[in-house]
C-alpha cells in the first residue's frame, strides 16, 4: 500500500551567471552522499559551451547541494520540442543514440534553468531557475535543467493530449533533484532525464490531485524513505528506460513498493511500464511491500514488459487486489530479501495475493533462489493466462551472462537454448530493454539508512561520463520468434 506523494519544493534562486564551468569532482555512487563542491566561475561563453559534471560527493549524511551549472553554449531563444520527444536523439519510442548530442533541438520553444539561474529570461545564456522555467511552459514547451543539484520541483502545469509539456536533462547532462523528490499536481507532462533522491518519493502524482497521462523516460529514483515511482487513482502512466533503487527505508512511513500503482483506472494498454530496472527496494515498516513492481490495490490495468527486479526485500513483481495485468518479457532474480517479510513471508519472485483471471503472463524469466523469503518463482498466478513462461526456484542460473557479478548482467549466454527464439509471439515486444549493466555498480551504499543486505548501488559517474541516463539503454530489436527475459540474445 503506498502513503501520500510528499509535497516538493522549488527550486532555489540566486547565483549569478558565469561563463564556462568548471568540470567539478565526481559524485559517489549510491546511498547518502556528502556535500557537493562548488563551480568555477569565470570563463567566456562559447557556443556549445559546457555544463558542469556536479559537485565532489562524499559518503554518509544527506546529499550535499552539490555544483550548479554554469550557462555556457550560446544564448538560446527557440528551441524544441513538440510533445514528449527529447533533445540529443532520443524520443519516448526508444532509439537511443550509440553517443550523446549535445545539440537543442532547432525548432519550437524552450526554457533553459540552472541552479545558480536568476531572472526570467530562462535562455542558454541567461538560465532562470528552475520554477521559473516551468512556470512558464504551455503544452508542448520544454523546461531543459542543465546539470548540478535543485531542491525540488512542484510541477502544476499541464500539457494537452498529443502535446505535454516536458522538464527534462539539458542534453546530455544529469541534473539532480534533492530533498524534496518531484510532485505533479498538473496532467500531460513528461520527465526526461532526471534524477531524484532523499525524499518521500521521487516522482509521483499526489493523492488529492488524481491527475494523469504521465511519462517518466530516462529517469532515477533512489534513496527515497517510500517509493521511487507513485502513480495514484488516475490513467495514463507511461515509465520507461527508468531505475529504481534503495527506497522504503522508513520504519514510520514506508508501506510501498519501488514503482507503485495504486488504484490505477484504464486498461492494460493505459498504464506502461517498460524497459526499467528495479533493485534493492524494501518495506521497513510493515514489511508487507517493498517489491521492485507492484500493481496495488484497486488498479484495472498495467502492463510491465521488458523490465528487470532483482535483490528487492519484496518480489519482483506483485499485484494485490487488482486485475487486468500484463506481465511480459521480464527477467527476475534473486527478489524477497527482506528478512522480516511478514505477508507474505516469501514474497518470491512474480507473486499475485489473489488469483486473476484477467491477468497474462508471457515469456518471463523468474529464478527464485530457493533461499528463505525466495522459493518460487510464481505464486498465484495458475488463474491467469500463461505461455512460455521459463522459471525455476533451484537459482540456476546457466543462462544469463553474470546476475550476481559486479555489474549484475542479465544479458542471454549464448548456450541460453532454452530461452533464445522460444518465447510466444503473443503480445512480445518489438525490442529489448538494452541495458548497460555497467549503470549499476557493486558498491554498497552507505549512510544511516542503508540496509545491511544493500550491496549495489547506480554509478552515477559513469552515468554522467557516458552523457545521461539514456545513454544507459540501448535497445535491441528481437527477432521472431521472441526470446524469453528482458534481453534479446
Amino acid at each position: 500500500m503506498a502513503g501520500v506523494t510528499s509535497s516538493a519544493g522549488v527550486a532555489g534562486t540566486g547565483g549569478t551567471t558565469g561563463g564556462q564551468p568548471s568540470t567539478g569532482g565526481t559524485i559517489a555512487s549510491g546511498g547518502r552522499v556528502g556535500t557537493g563542491g562548488t563551480v568555477a566561475a569565470g570563463g567566456t561563453l562559447g557556443a556549445g559551451g559546457s555544463s558542469a559534471m556536479g559537485g565532489a560527493g562524499g559518503t554518509g549524511g544527506r546529499i550535499g547541494s552539490g555544483a550548479g551549472s554554469g550557462p555556457g553554449g550560446a544564448s538560446g531563444g527557440s528551441g524544441a520540442v513538440a510533445g514528449a520527444t527529447a533533445a540529443g536523439g532520443t524520443t519516448s519510442s526508444g532509439g537511443t543514440p550509440a553517443t550523446c548530442d549535445p545539440t537543442l533541438p532547432s525548432s519550437g520553444t524552450y526554457y533553459v534553468a540552472a541552479p545558480t539561474g536568476t531572472g526570467s529570461t530562462c535562455s542558454v545564456a541567461t538560465p532562470c531557475t528552475a520554477s521559473t522555467a516551468i512556470g512558464k511552459l504551455q503544452a508542448g514547451q520544454t523546461a531543459y535543467l542543465r546539470a548540478g543539484t535543485y531542491s525540488g520541483l512542484n510541477i502544476s502545469r499541464s500539457g494537452t493530449a498529443g502535446n505535454n509539456i516536458v522538464i527534462a536533462a539539458y542534453p546530455c547532462e544529469l541534473p539532480f533533484i534533492d530533498s524534496g523528490g518531484v510532485n505533479l499536481t498538473g496532467g500531460y507532462v513528461t520527465i526526461r532525464g532526471l534524477v531524484a533522491r532523499n525524499a518521500v518519493t521521487g516522482f509521483g502524482n499526489s493523492y488529492g490531485a488524481a491527475t494523469g497521462h504521465i511519462e517518466y523516460i530516462n529517469c532515477i529514483a533512489d534513496m527515497h524513505s517510500m517509493n521511487g515511482f507513485a502513480f495514484h487513482f488516475a490513467t495514463g502512466l507511461h515509465i520507461k528506460q527508468s531505475i529504481v533503487a534503495h527506497t522504503g527505508y522508513s520504519t514510520s512511513n514506508s508501506w510501498s513498493s519501488g514503482v507503485d500503482l495504486l488504484g490505477a483506472t484504464g486498461t492494460y494498454q493505459d498504464n506502461i511500464i517498460e524497459e526499467s530496472v528495479a533493485f534493492e527496494n524494501v518495506d521497513m515498516q510493515k514489511h508487507t511491500d517493498g517489491s521492485g513492481f507492484i500493481v496495488d490495490d484497486n488498479t484495472t490495468g498495467a502492463t510491465f514488459v521488458n523490465n528487470i527486479g532483482f535483490r528487492n526485500g519484496g518480489s519482483c513483481i506483485r499485484t494485490t487486489s487488482s486485475t487486468g495485468t500484463h506481465i511480459i518479457n521480464n527477467s527476475c532474480y534473486a527478489n524477497g530479501l527482506d528478512p522480516q517479510a511478514t505477508a507474505p513471508t516469501t514474497p518470491d519472485e512474480i507473486f499475485f495475493s489473489s488469483p486473476d483471471a484477467t491477468s497474462v503472463l508471457y515469456n518471463n524469466l523468474a529464478v527464485a533462489t530457493g533461499k528463505p523469503g525466495d522459493t518460487q518463482a510464481t505464486i498465484n498466478t495458475s488463474s491467469a493466462t500463461n505461455a512460455n513462461n521459463v522459471t525455476n526456484n533451484k537459482g540456476t542460473v546457466d543462462f544469463w551472462v553474470d546476475p550476481a557479478g559486479p555489474h549484475p548482467d542479465f544479458h542471454l549466454k549464448s548456450s541460453a537454448t532454452t530461452i533464445i527464439g522460444k518465447g510466444t509471439a503473443t503480445e512480445a515486444p518489438s525490442e529489448d530493454i538494452g541495458f548497460d549493466p555497467k549503470c549499476v555498480t557493486n558498491t554498497p551504499p552507505t549512510g544511516t539508512d542503508v540496509q545491511s543486505w544493500w550491496l549495489y548501488s547506480v554509478d552515477y559517474d559513469y552515468i554522467q561520463s557516458i552523457g545521461g541516463i539514456a545513454q544507459c539503454f540501448h535497445p535491441k530489436a528481437r527477432s521472431t520468434p521472441s526470446d524469453i527475459g528482458a534481453y534479446a540474445y
